[in-house]
């Protein structure tokens, strides 16, 4: 009968993992476009499959992070009212920003489920970045192969990453302001009057 009652147990574990997990777990980066010389621009990484998961191991770094000029990373916040993890964490624990490579273009944050597990669909993380100093460029976001390895959910791997660039865009040309407008519209209005009276003293 013992042999019974473990099979059923394995079985009961079977199916109860097998409910937890609802479809490929994909992490979308997107291709991500940055002002120069900018700083606190924040950037929104999220998440997708809906599976239940119980932590994060969120590496992320810009290139080979190896104090190349690139964007910096300011902040990363996984916790936040936003995330998936809001009002179920321990709190996050910053594993190394700016502490471990030059330029902080290494960003770690870990954080547990105070209770139970939260679904894996919406917002993994938002990102603060700084670009002071730098007019222009294209780089890399990587979650997948960092110095510290790969994004994880706590020891369950992601099935796929999406997207990952990072450029700064040229500055936009500024509209004309609201002088310059008014100006163009009066006159317009007063070449259109003078045309009517010359019309009525013709007539």
């Amino acid at each position: 009968m013992s042999h019974f009652y473990a099979y059923l147990i394995a079985l009961a574990s079977a199916v109860f993992l097998a409910g937890q997990t609802n479809g490929a777990l994909i992490v979308n980066i997107g291709d991500q476009v940055l002002l120069p010389d900018t700083p606190n621009q924040t950037i929104t990484i999220t998440v997708s499959g809906g599976d239940a998961v119980q932590g994060l191991n969120f590496n992320l770094q810009i290139d080979d992070a190896g104090g190349i000029k690139a964007p910096a990373i300011s902040a990363v916040d996984i916790t936040g009212p936003s995330t998936i993890f809001s009002g179920n964490n321990t709190g996050q624990t910053d594993v190394g920003t700016g502490e471990l490579i030059p330029g902080s273009q290494l960003g770690l944050r870990t954080t547990t489920t105070s209770s139970g597990s939260v679904i894996a669909d919406g917002t993994l993380a938002i990102v603060t970045l700084d670009t002071t100093g730098l007019a222009s460029g294209n780089f890399t976001l990587n979650l997948s192969s960092t110095l510290n390895g790969p994004t994880d959910f706590a020891g369950i791997p992601v099935d796929e990453f999406q997207g990952g660039g990072l450029s700064i865009a040229a500055t936009a040309i500024p509209e004309p302001n609201l002088m310059m407008t008014l100006s163009i519209a009066a006159a317009s209005m007063m070449v259109t009057r003078r045309r009517r009276a010359s019309q009525r003293v013709n007539s």
